[in-house]
């Protein structure tokens, strides 16, 4: 009889819990936080681990283990839950040794943190991945988990020379805090097909549009440290929200903003609004004093990686959205 090797990976190496006085960044990791931005020297590595790691220990409800020289976690989303009516996590802070080790390790502390998970009737489970994680994908999809989209990593060196945008009838500005309504309206009008969200044959897909709707309202609402409306013709034509990365400044000492939410309306595309929309964010950072800011795009969505680029975007680094479900799992 064939033994589960999730199983036998279980009795090998017995996931603990986490204790962050202990915590120590695998030699040789291949994923290393925030590694792919040209500021990042490798001495920053351990320090922003251990940031990351700090704060998911903090957030109501994780579970953080570790099996041999690697780490995991498990997170509710209550936001989430309450928008598609199940109660769903996220495992994060994801760090594995690399090649065989790796491999063992990632089987072992998934596998437990799924038992974490069934033990608090989670049902549904979202990770993210570097592409380059191999082991890490291997042992997930080899326990239920399937992806369900990939996403490039664009950034920008701020400060350098950009190219204008083209001249256009598009006028940017600061979304108001009365506005709260309306940035939801749009934000529900222009979601992205292509999203893990989208994708996901186990979410209910009219609560995909609920959810960017609640995403960007939360933004104005101080998620955001920056929230830009573009109008066409005095109609609301796209948005976009910026988020300032504190943790990396103090770390590496740059400055680091992410372009969290981006879209532009079904009727206004093609007429350069985009391109306004993260010319006029980058003046703003530039005028902040920030060095980097990010972006993440779905592999396949040709027009948000061609407008970055033509603004001085490169793309550094991919990840895979992996999704569990127990509806799933229960059909295998």
């Amino acid at each position: 009889m064939t033994r589960d090797p999730a199983h036998m990976t279980q009795k090998t190496l017995q996931p603990r819990p986490l204790t962050l006085s202990t915590f120590e960044l695998p030699e040789g990791v291949t994923s290393r936080p925030w590694d792919y931005l040209p500021a990042t020297a490798p001495e920053h590595a351990r320090d922003l681990a251990r940031r990351e790691i700090e704060a998911l220990a903090k957030t109501d409800g994780t579970v953080a283990l570790c099996a041999g020289k690697a780490c995991a976690s498990l997170t509710p989303l209550p936001w989430d839950s309450g928008i598609f009516g199940l109660p769903m996590a996220r495992i994060g802070g994801v760090y594995l040794s690399p090649g065989n080790a790796g491999l063992h390790e990632s089987r072992a502390l998934f596998s437990a943190l799924l038992t974490a998970a069934s033990d608090a009737g989670i049902q549904h489970i979202d990770l993210p991945l570097r592409v380059t994680d191999i082991a890490a994908i291997e042992a997930a999809t080899a326990l239920g988990f399937r992806v369900v989209a990939c996403n490039l990593g664009m950034d920008w060196e701020v400060r350098r020379a950009r190219t204008p945008p083209p001249a256009s009838a598009v006028r940017v500005r600061c979304a108001r805090e009365d506005e709260v309504a309306a940035l939801g309206d749009l934000a529900a009008a222009s979601i992205d097909t292509l999203s893990r969200f989208a994708a996901d044959a186990y979410l209910p897909p009219q609560k995909v549009p609920d959810l960017f709707r609640a995403w960007a309202m939360n933004s104005l609402r101080g998620r955001a440290d920056r929230v830009q409306f573009a109008e066409l013709d005095g109609k609301l034509a796209g948005y976009c929200t910026w988020r300032l990365q504190p943790d990396y400044e103090a770390v590496t000492g740059a400055k680091l903003a992410s372009l969290e939410l981006t879209a532009v309306h079904p009727d206004a595309r093609r007429h350069g609004v985009l391109m306004a929309l993260v010319h006029d964010g980058l003046t703003w950072l530039e005028g902040r004093g920030v060095q980097l800011a990010e972006v993440f795009t779905h592999a396949l969505n040709g027009g948000m990686q061609r407008g970055c680029s033509r603004m001085g975007a490169v793309t550094r680094t991919a990840r895979y959205s992996l999704h569990w479900s127990a509806d799933q799992a229960s059909r295998r």
